[in-house]
């Protein structure tokens, strides 16, 4: 009866745990996403705009698994205007921030959970919500998903997993969606859930050992159930790609896919001055000016920026060359500088998870063994990014999605070796440890009072007018009334997204088709072709000059000039271009421009 009282005790506190970190992820995402003024905009925006079904068509992405596409998309169909991309976003993100802080608080104490919440907190909710970045939540949803299958199949080999099957589907369906969020981000997760899983094995192994003199009954079962949950997995994650390759073959769709490629390769990765390939640019009739084009993502021109001009063009100024010694050291050096931050916290995390290990209460083999396993994904994590700053790819998304899983996988080793308790350390090791989540609590709450501050104005005005989006700005009015179709560079039509829907809205279809951009991954598309047609601008270069609705939105008059040019160049050697309007918006002036042939 004692067992039993004594379970159910245990059953009750993990259940009073797991809602108080679910309300706490609850009011730090509400607060967090309030505060959305300000920021630089990624690409979650579009990828919402693409599956919200305002384009009239669609159902695919490049960046995400086309089954979870296909699904945001008819959420989208049923339920227009919601921004369903980002809702789902919300609630991964909700749920699996409070799923690492129940396991985090179980595996390696409420201290230490400080610090890692301090860590998500501090540098990882802004991306998860009013920075919006669907990269870095991948390294969240996926890192929940797999911090949840570890501690079931720790458990389960030990022998004391009664009552947490609930894990395993939770943990399969945060990791599959992860995986279908960002594959990438999903596949930098693997080599630390490789090296815990590692260390689950190694340390069953030798604890196997210490009790082989005892008598025990152990069973292939609980192996067979860790196999056949990571059996699922693959067999899940390989059923989605399968499914994701077969869309892309399709009509329409491997066009897109081809045509983002090419482009790819000019505007995402480095390329060659023009100085140094003049030559080989003019034999495949490519000018300075065109080229100065495809490289800052405006290439909405079908008839010139075809799938193999842009090849061609890639073939001569993709920039391939080694990075040299020198400069990869000051490339390093520079990263360190910006990273300083996220990476303090983490090897803070990593030295505290140390510490423990080395002096909790297991066996000293499996101290050893878990103190190695820590050492190795520190590690590891300065060589995944030592290489991603050797190819010039380390934005912080991808910095963060390094970190994440590493520090999950650190609070995991901290329960490997025995768990969050420190009754068993000495009077001077419990006061530097209670110092320590001292220390991360306060950074925490100072954290949320920051953010909580920038966001009050933003909940004010939410809560006075919780309507339909609306904006006072006049280039916003301008461009949402009228006949006209306004064609943006794609860098400044992001001030519409900054300005007036944040990342809470989308455009309505009606706005969309009257207003188009010269370029962005989204160019070529079946669903962004439909909508260019229907609009009368099936080439909005061409469009510009013989559209007699087209006007250009320009604040910067050198890439106005830079247009003019390109239509001299292909279109009508007399082109020109005059302001029609000037509007003072959005803390700068914009002009609007109509084209002509003189």
């Amino acid at each position: 009866m004692g067992r039993s009282g004594d379970s159910t005790d245990i059953q009750t506190r993990n259940r009073l745990t797991f809602l108080g970190c679910l309300a706490f992820s609850a009011v730090v995402f509400a607060v967090f996403f309030m505060a959305d003024g300000g920021i630089d905009t990624d690409d979650d925006w579009t990828i919402a705009m693409v599956l919200g079904g305002n384009y009239g068509s669609g159902g695919n992405c490049l960046f995400l698994n086309s089954a979870l596409a296909c699904f945001i998309y008819q959420c989208g169909l049923a339920l227009p205007g919601v921004n369903w991309f980002t809702v789902f976003e919300l609630m991964g993100s909700v749920l699996s921030l409070a799923i690492v802080l129940y396991l985090s608080i179980r595996e390696a104490g409420l201290g230490f959970s400080f610090l890692l919440a301090f860590l998500l907190v501090r540098y990882v909710l802004p991306f998860c919500t009013f920075r919006s970045n669907y990269t870095v939540v991948t390294a969240l949803v996926a890192g929940a998903g797999f911090f949840l299958l570890l501690c079931w199949a720790k458990d389960k080999l030990a022998g004391c997993a009664e009552g947490q099957a609930w894990r395993v589907p939770v943990g399969l369906t945060l990791a599959v969606f992860g995986m279908c969020w960002r594959p990438l981000s999903f596949l930098l997760s693997l080599p630390f859930v490789a090296l815990a899983f590692a260390a689950v094995l190694v340390v069953d192994v030798l604890r196997r050992r210490e009790s082989l003199s005892k008598p025990r009954i152990r069973t292939k079962v609980p192996v067979a159930s860790v196999c056949a949950t990571g059996i699922a997995l693959a067999v899940v994650c390989g059923g989605l790609v399968v499914f994701d390759a077969y869309m892309w073959s399709q009509p329409g769709w491997s066009d897109w896919k081809q045509y983002h490629d090419a482009r790819s390769e000019l505007s995402d990765f480095p390329t060659k001055e023009y100085e140094e390939i003049r030559g080989e640019l003019s034999a495949v009739g490519v000018s300075e000016n065109d080229y100065r084009l495809v490289t800052s993502w405006a290439t909405n021109d079908p008839e010139f920026f075809t799938v193999e001009k842009m090849r061609q063009i890639a073939e001569v100024a993709a920039d391939e060359s080694p990075v040299p010694l020198d400069e990869y050291a000051s490339k390093l050096a520079s990263c360190a500088r910006e990273y300083a931050h996220h990476y303090a916290v983490w090897l803070l995390i990593c030295g505290v998870a140390f510490l423990r290990v080395l002096m909790s209460g297991a066996e000293s083999n499996v101290r050893r063994a878990v103190a190695v396993f820590l050492i190795l994904n520190v590690i590891g994590v300065l060589l995944i990014s030592a290489y991603f700053v050797y190819v010039g790819r380390f934005p912080l998304r991808v910095c963060l999605s390094i970190l994440v899983p590493s520090s999950l996988v650190s609070a995991f080793m901290v329960g490997c070796a025995g768990g969050g308790s420190v009754v068993q350390l000495r009077p001077a090791c419990r006061v530097l440890f209670a110092g320590l989540g001292t220390a991360g609590c306060l950074a925490l709450c100072l954290s949320i009072c920051s953010v909580a501050t920038a966001a009050a104005p933003s909940l004010w005005g939410v809560l006075r007018n919780p309507g339909p989006v609306s904006s006072e700005e006049p280039l916003y009015e301008l461009v949402s009334t009228g006949d006209n179709v306004f064609v943006w560079d794609v860098g400044e039509y992001y001030v519409i997204q900054d300005g007036v829907y944040g990342c809470r809205s989308l455009p309505s279809r009606d706005f969309m088709q009257s207003n188009l951009t010269l370029g962005g991954w989204t160019t070529h598309a079946p669903f962004r072709m439909d909508l260019e047609a229907r609009s009368g601008m099936g080439n909005p270069f061409r469009g510009l000059l013989e559209n007699p609705r087209a006007r250009y939105v320009a604040r910067d008059l050198g890439r106005a000039d830079q247009i003019c040019q390109y239509l001299r160049e292909h279109y009508s050697p007399t082109a020109s271009y005059e302001v029609v309007e000037q509007v003072e918006s959005f803390g700068d002036t914009y002009s609007i421009l109509r084209f002509s042939e003189v």
